[in-house]
């Protein structure tokens, strides 16, 4: 392949015509890179451990490994508040519940146990923001959005390479496959470059075209490989998986660990954190806002046995939400701009000169042809988005399903770009004056037909009618996923009328504490026997 660039090279400065070798030669090594990316992926995507038998004898795991191991082997933001509930189970700090539903975090000079290096940094937050070893649950957070990305990267990186050390997982993409993507990547650029191919060209300038789009996103594939931490599963991190998810279902079976505030910790020991980290502590995570409560993993039992699934927030696919005849209008509207810049910036591309209209130096000319061939490269993009949301529109316009689940997450995200305001005068009148953008509004129902899904885009007054860990029954269309209708259930599957914005959870009661009392005497003589 050197040998190749260095004859294009070689042949273009002395007038000779080996462009279409050389094009096709960056071609090729593009694709031979495309291919051997996909099998990659393929081969290493993680294993999901099978449930093992119902057990109540916790490992040495700690809960940030544990739930990286039972969620795909990723760590997710429940992995933090776990954290802190697993060190007030062991002394680091004392958990007080105070107010309604309010809790204080109090740090302790000692606790059981060593600590890992992601406890460490747990508790090194803890100290900085407490006042006399204080700190109220409210300000746990880890500071702006900047400050609070960078801990959590930090945090997840020390999570991931303790589990590497302890042979539970290791990096999905080896660092040799990075170095082909990038390594592809230069070579059919300097295949291209010496191809010498211009806009004058015109036999070889639509695939010169597809060569410098196959650059473009075997360039984007590179670095988000290089970038990546993504963790693929080991036998003994299967093994461990195996056994924490019996861990799990015995504590579905025989505790109540959903209306659990994190104070209950005193209660429930250990078993708590743990249960934070396998999705089964839902306000204990709430009230501990280092990290919330994750918005794309989650666990359900829709299908009558528990499963994890992952949930996705679209943003650019195309359509997503809309109405089918906003979605028509709009994809005839985009549809035609992208094709006439397509038009257009071909056709300067092969007559840069106008038909001598347009008197400028050759060279000039000649970049102006390419730069009009990347205009026109990428106003593909665009087109192909507005015919897949007009396509989707006339599929919709007259079709409509109705499914029943159960509704996982409900989450307000931040909004993309806003109609006018005075339009928004008229369209949205509760939001009237106000300059604040109106955030997207999501609700994931999950039927049990798959175990990754999208999150439906709604309208506010659908999202004010449901809450999370409720039956529904909702109207859609089938491909841009436009909610017409939902319809709160209840337990019997029947119309249970205007739902609120949430139930009151129950509260510790004396047969709570007896059973946890009693699951905590159990697992001490089961460790005194071991």
């Amino acid at each position: 392949m050197v040998d190749v660039l260095v004859l294009a090279a070689a042949e273009v400065s002395s007038g000779g015509t080996v462009r279409r070798e050389a094009l096709y030669a960056a071609a090729v090594l593009l694709g031979a890179a495309a291919v051997l990316l996909a099998v990659t992926a393929a081969s290493t995507r993680p294993r999901r451990p099978q449930p093992g038998p119902a057990t109540m004898d916790l490992g040495p795991e700690p809960p940030a490994l544990v739930d990286l191991l039972t969620d795909n082997f990723e760590v997710t933001s429940e992995a933090v508040p776990a954290t802190l509930l697993d060190l007030a189970a062991r002394r680091w700090v004392k958990l007080e519940s105070y107010g309604a539903g309010q809790t204080l975090c109090r740090l302790s000079s000692r606790g059981k146990g060593d600590l890992t290096p992601y406890e460490q940094r747990v508790v090194a937050h803890l100290r900085e923001i407490a006042v006399d070893g204080v700190v109220p649950a409210e300000a746990l957070t880890t500071g702006p959005e900047a400050a609070s990305t960078s801990w959590w990267r930090s945090f997840r990186r020390e999570v991931i390479a303790d589990a590497q050390d302890r042979g539970l997982c290791r990096r999905r993409w080896p660092p040799w496959i990075a170095g082909v993507a990038w390594l592809a990547t230069l070579a059919a650029g300097g295949l291209l470059w010496a191809s010498g191919v211009t806009d004058n060209d015109e036999g070889l300038a639509p695939l010169a075209v597809a060569v410098l789009a196959g650059l473009m996103v075997m360039g984007y594939l590179a670095g988000r490989i290089t970038a990546s931490d993504g963790q693929r599963d080991t036998p003994a991190g299967l093994e461990a998986g195996y056994r924490w998810l019996g861990v799990r279902q015995y504590l579905v079976d025989h505790g109540d660990f959903a209306g659990q505030p994190a104070a209950a910790v005193a209660v429930w020991d250990r078993y708590l954190a743990h249960a934070a980290a396998m999705d089964l502590a839902g306000l204990a995570v709430q009230q501990l806002p280092l990290g919330a409560e994750d918005d794309r993993h989650a666990w359900s039992a829709v299908t009558g046995a528990w499963r994890p699934v992952i949930v996705d927030y679209p943003r650019f696919k195309p359509g997503w939400g809309r109405h089918p005849a906003a979605a028509i209008l709009l994809g005839l509207m985009g549809a035609t701009l992208a094709a006439g810049v397509i038009w257009a910036s071909f056709t300067f591309a092969h007559d840069t000169d106008l038909d001598g209209r347009l008197t400028l130096d050759a060279r000039l000319l000649e970049r102006l042809g390419w730069a009009a061939l990347l205009v026109c490269l990428a106003a593909v993009v665009p087109l192909a988005y507005a015919l897949t949301e007009l396509w989707r529109g006339l599929a919709d316009a007259f079709g409509e399903r109705t499914v029943t689940g159960l509704v996982l997450r409900t989450r307000a995200r931040s909004g993309g770009t806003q109609a006018p305001r005075f339009v928004r005068y008229f369209t949205d009148p509760a939001r009237r004056g106000s300059s604040e953008p109106e955030p997207r509004w999501y609700v994931a129902v999950d039927t049990g037909a798959l175990d990754r899904f999208d999150a439906w885009r709604v309208r506010r007054r659908h999202y004010q009618r449901v809450h999370q860990n409720q039956h529904v029954r909702v109207e859609v269309t089938p491909r841009l996923g436009h909610v017409r209708a939902v319809v709160p259930l209840d337990a019997a599957g029947q119309p249970a009328g205007a739902a609120g914005s949430g139930e009151a959870l129950p509260a510790l009661d004396p047969d709570q504490v007896a059973a946890a009392s009693a699951l905590l005497a159990a697992a001490r003589a089961l460790s005194q026997q071991t």
